[in-house]
């Protein structure tokens, strides 16, 4: 049974199998596609990894090896906390198929120990992607000897167990945190909104580390060896045996411990019940909708009812404001980006300044996991008179007005920066554009790669095909945009830029809207009720 629960909990980290008329099992082509992106994702973080590793050994032939591989072992930590914290969260405890295997005759520890092991192996992805680098790197530069590099690989194993010990024990405390809380979303939302605050100190930083590392070694080894886990990490795999011993023994006893925590609080924290206090019923008129105003009212309601969804599909919502704000700020400087791109030519500022912007939008990809959202609930809206243009434009329009606000108020700020009223009132216009397309893409791309059967909104936010190449399509349509008016700002005027630059959007978005209300809305309306 747990060899079964292990491949059904990998197999929907990758996509669904198909079977037709009783033949074997084939992978799908959602499947292919994910398993592309995550090998495209995976070589991105490898290549940032080995840039990061060669600053580092310039500083590792200073402070010694045990500094290399201390960093090796924080990344890799790193990447393993940010990329699966959540993740663990609703697969352990938000799954939707917990009720159904709580009903079979299954151990609630062998339900835990497949997803710790599911979890094992999606952190394993992560790993890789730092450790490999830095090993290799390494070994290259003479940063560590080949010994050294042998056991950076096999302490890793013992490094992913305990990070993983880790994980899980955050998760608990999450869960524990919301399951008592009658605000649950709001919990989410705060701590969602922590882990970015955090990534977002680290992150922009690790250049500047790098930079300090090779100019003040002795500040930064005293530093570094402060940090006592990952400093007796380096030291284990410097080839100092006791403290391989000690990494070795401890990491193993946390997971050891995270599994005995994680299956003698499975049931309770499921179970946990918040009373409720009863409110008063009062009748009152209700508002009539259209048909259309009610669909789009209801993807507004799933965005904003859903951490998750919110956090995760909104991201770029947040960003733009804040890089608004930074222009803004940083204007009245003589080396600021404001200045520097104003002198390229006329009213080019405004135009570099919606390039920008354009960028933070291929971020928000809240259309894109609309479609495989409606989950096993599709038969609710497959049964409604609504047609399948109505649902598919509908998922594009909420998109589109959630953003609204957000652009507006973006647009507004970089009149501080650029003090052009015109050429402001321009890059809102060629933002709206632009988000419609990107409205639209996501929408175009979830239906290419559907996908109703996830245990969990987090799966199909997060992990979906749809979501990832709606952000790559996002991306090279802002890059071939930005490009094409970086060209023309050399013959015409910025202001014709921004004009030239909304017009494509608005032509390319209606060109996919129209494929949206026909051969997209027909196979809409073949999905099973």
């Amino acid at each position: 049974m747990l060899r079964t629960l292990i491949k059904i909990n990998f197999l929907r980290l990758i996509a669904p199998r198909r079977r037709k008329n009783g033949r074997p099992q084939k992978v799908s082509a959602n499947a292919k596609t994910l398993i592309a992106v995550y090998a495209a994702i995976g070589l991105l973080f490898a290549f940032a990894f080995t840039g990061m590793a060669f600053g580092i050994s310039e500083a590792a032939k200073v402070i010694g090896s045990w500094f290399f591989l201390e960093i090796a072992g924080t990344s890799a930590f790193l990447i393993m906390f940010i990329g699966s914290i959540f993740y663990a969260v609703n697969s352990l405890y938000d799954a939707k198929d917990n009720d159904l295997l709580l009903a079979m005759p299954i151990k609630p520890g062998t339900i835990v120990l497949s997803r710790l092991v599911t979890l094992l192996l999606m952190n394993a992805f992560y790993d890789v992607t730092a450790i490999l680098p830095f090993a290799v790197v390494g070994s290259i530069t003479g940063a560590i000897t080949a010994p050294q590099a042998a056991m950076l690989i096999v302490n890793n194993l013992f490094l992913m167990a305990g990070s993983n010990a880790l994980i899980c024990f955050i998760a608990w405390l999450i869960s524990m945190a919301t399951s008592r809380s009658r605000h649950k979303n709001a919990v989410q939302t705060v701590i969602m909104l922590f882990a970015f605050a955090v990534y977002m100190v680290i992150y922009p930083n690790m250049g500047r580390f790098v930079s300090l590392a090779v100019n003040e070694p002795e500040a930064v080894s005293a530093a570094m060896s402060k940090i006592l886990p990952f400093y007796v990490f380096g030291k284990a795999c410097a080839g100092d045996f006791g403290s391989a011993a000690l990494f070795a023994l401890c990491s193993s006893a946390g997971f050891a411990g995270a599994y005995w925590l994680l299956q003698h609080s499975f049931l309770k924290v499921l179970t946990t019940k918040i009373s409720v206090i009863r409110r008063e019923y009062r009748g009152g008129s209700s508002k009539v909708r259209s048909r259309r105003t009610a669909l789009v009212f209801k993807e507004i309601r799933r965005f904003v009812s859903s951490p998750v969804y919110m956090f995760n599909a909104g991201l770029g919502l947040i960003i733009m404001p804040a890089a608004a704000i930074y222009l803004a700020v940083t204007s009245g400087k003589e080396n600021s980006l404001v200045a520097l791109l104003g002198s390229f030519g006329s009213h080019t500022a405004a135009a570099s300044a919606a390039a920008i912007m354009m960028f933070v939008l291929s971020m928000t990809m809240i259309s894109a996991p609309s479609v495989s959202l409606e989950g096993k609930m599709l038969w609710i809206i497959r049964t409604s008179p609504a047609r399948g243009s109505e649902v598919l434009t509908a998922k594009a329009d909420a998109h589109s007005l959630i953003c609204l606000p957000f652009t507006a108020v973006s647009s507004l700020i970089t009149f501080i920066a650029t003090r052009d009223a015109f050429g402001t009132l321009l890059v809102f216009v060629s933002l709206v554009a632009a988000t419609a397309v990107m409205a639209h893409i996501g929408v175009t791309t979830n239906m290419r790669f559907p996908r109703f059967d996830n245990e969990s909104d987090t799966r199909t936010i997060k992990q979906s095909a749809a979501v990832m190449l709606s952000m790559l399509w996002g991306a090279l349509y802002t890059i071939a945009t930005v490009f094409a008016g970086a060209v023309a700002a050399r013959f015409i005027d910025g202001y014709a830029v921004l004009l030239m630059s909304a017009a494509i959007s608005a032509a390319t978005a209606f060109l996919l809207r129209r494929r949206l209300k026909r051969s997209l809305a027909d196979k809409f309306d073949s999905f099973p009720a």
